[in-house]
């Protein structure tokens, strides 16, 4: 028996038999025409193939350097961010450390003037210490009669005066108001006496004159009237300062000449200066 085959092989023998048949048939012009035109088919295909393949190459080398590009930019404005986001912090503490270093001069500054301030205090205070206890202090310690008042007779009240402090009164004045009343009188102050220095420990007597009108000198002799004596006494010490003394005494009648009492106010003393009234004019 012979081996069967399929109508589709046998087919595609004869096929192929034309073809080759075909192929021998023609000179050989045109089988090298053929060929040419394959080899040129198939250099177009490989050509066509190339180009695909390099605009795939370039689509994917631009597509990662548009990738690289934008992880550079991010990379760039992450760095730039940090760096801003620091030089932020940088400025904030650079601020804050001159606001507390400000804070601290302020502070500072205060300090040094309120430890200054205490310390002119406190030299003033020694120096007022210091002036208080070398100064003048200048007072009258006795008042004496000369003969007890009658009507329209004068009479003469000497006054002991005395300086008790360490260092001269310069300048020293007195001044006087007499009279015979009730009360001590509102007094109007005579011309000063005197233009001296008293030395520590001198003792001046400076006599003052006064001539009463009868009338109330017979309310003295009744007991009703007394014998007033006011004074006012300035001075300036080394320091430069001007102080004054103001005394009230009286004396009764009856008593001895050399008894003087002080009277229940007017008897002060203070220091010329600025914020009080001037006593020594």
């Amino acid at each position: 028996m012979g081996r069967a085959t399929s109508p589709s092989f046998r087919t595609a023998i004869k096929t192929t038999r034309t073809v080759w048949q075909r192929w021998e048939a023609i000179s050989l012009a045109d089988k090298l025409t053929l060929l040419v035109i394959g080899a040129a088919i198939g250099q177009v295909f490989v050509a066509l193939l190339q180009k695909e393949s390099a605009e795939r190459w370039a689509v994917k080398q631009a597509e990662a350097s548009d990738k690289a590009a934008a992880d550079q930019a991010r990379v760039a404005s992450e760095a730039a961010s940090a760096a801003a986001s620091q030089t932020a912090r940088l400025i904030l503490a650079t601020q804050q450390i001159a606001a507390a270093s400000k804070d601290a001069n302020e502070e500072n500054k205060k300090a040094v003037a309120k430890s200054l301030e205490q310390s002119r205090r406190s030299l003033e205070a020694s120096i007022t210490a210091a002036r208080q206890d070398q100064r003048a202090w200048v007072q009258t310690t006795e008042y004496v009669l000369d003969k007890e008042p009658s009507g329209g007779d004068k009479i003469t009240v000497s006054a002991r005066m005395t300086n008790t402090g360490k260092t001269p009164a310069k300048s020293v004045t007195t001044r006087a108001h007499l009279s015979v009343s009730p009360q001590p009188v509102l007094p109007k102050w005579g011309t000063p006496k005197a233009n001296t220095v008293m030395f520590p420990g001198s003792v001046p007597v400076v006599p003052y004159e006064y001539t009463p009108p009868p009338l109330p000198v017979q309310f003295y002799k009744s007991g009703q009237n007394k014998l007033y004596i006011q004074t006012l006494t300035c001075f300036q010490d080394v320091f430069g300062a001007t102080h004054w003394v103001k005394d009230c005494a009286y004396h009764e009648f009856g008593k001895p000449t050399v008894v003087f009492a002080y009277c229940d106010g007017g008897n002060e003393e203070g220091t010329d200066g600025p914020g009080s009234a001037k006593q020594c004019q």
